[in-house]
């Protein structure tokens, strides 16, 4: 080939060149252009109030929060924290029931006991004074158990203290009387055999066990003070007939009217439990 058609070749090819370098660059600058807006679509969509605003991402996270997270979570743990509570609260209370019925069930044995025991006096209203104070001493220690315990009625903690302090009271006047006819040397055996004869009947109808349907410590203190005071009037009648000291007739008659009076209260209590 000539040096002339060299050149003429080498023209050409780079004509052709030239020509098509004008001619892509336009699409690629098209494509380029393209390809920056749907860029700044995407993100003035992305950032349009229309659409979903930062805050508002905010809000539904924080109510996806609520809804997942711990806004139930906070409900389960009030019921679960509410649920543990009544648990623990029914276990105190069944608790508290049975250690006061054992601690009843003591108490009524041991009275019952002391009350058989009794030394003979010959002298009937001292056997009487000997075997109340005991009955008495067991119902001041049931009416502290109750207070121990968790008794919850205002009334019956009313009558409880008032058990306490009135037949402390007693015990105390008791032994007194009891020095007294002692110290006297009172003696009238045929009617202290007698008064006797009956104390015994009355052991024979009274079981002073604890209820067992008793389903709170309230019931069980209603039910067994009941059954005590029961045996209480009783022994009081009971010496009515035997006796006439008048300070023993005093008391018994004492007896009689306060106790049956509690008796009444505390049945209108248990039927309203």
């Amino acid at each position: 080939m000539s040096k002339k058609s060299t050149y003429w070749t080498i023209g050409i090819i780079a004509a052709i060149v030239i020509i098509a370098v004008i001619w892509l660059l336009p699409r690629n600058s098209n494509t380029s252009k393209d390809t920056k807006n749907n860029t700044a679509a995407q993100n003035q969509d992305s950032a349009d109030p229309a659409t979903v605003t930062p805050a508002e991402n905010g809000q539904d996270s924080a109510e996806n929060t609520d809804n997942t997270g711990s806004g139930n979570n906070s409900g389960n743990n009030h019921d679960s924290h509410s649920n543990t509570t009544d648990n623990s609260n029914s276990q105190s209370a069944d608790d508290n029931l049975t250690a006061y019925m054992e601690d009843q069930d003591r108490m009524m044995n041991q009275m019952m006991i002391d009350m058989e025991n009794i030394p003979k006096s010959d002298h009937a209203a001292t056997d009487f004074l000997a075997g109340m104070v005991p009955h008495h001493e067991a119902a001041v220690a049931m009416a502290e158990s109750y207070l121990k315990y968790g008794g919850e009625n205002e009334q019956l903690t009313k009558l409880a203290n008032s058990i306490i302090e009135t037949q402390t009271k007693e015990i105390e006047d008791m032994n007194s009387l009891m020095q007294e006819y002692h110290a006297a040397q009172k003696e009238d055996p045929d009617t202290a055999d007698a008064h006797m004869e009956k104390y015994k009947e009355m052991f024979a109808s009274h079981h002073m066990g604890h209820s067992t349907s008793a389903d709170s410590v309230d019931a069980a203190f209603a039910e067994g003070m009941i059954e005590h005071h029961r045996m209480a009037v009783e022994m009081a009648e009971n010496i009515l007939e035997y006796t006439d000291e008048e300070d023993v007739i005093n008391l018994a008659n004492n007896i009689i009217a306060t106790q049956k009076e509690e008796i009444e209260e505390m049945q209108s209590v248990l039927d309203n439990l």
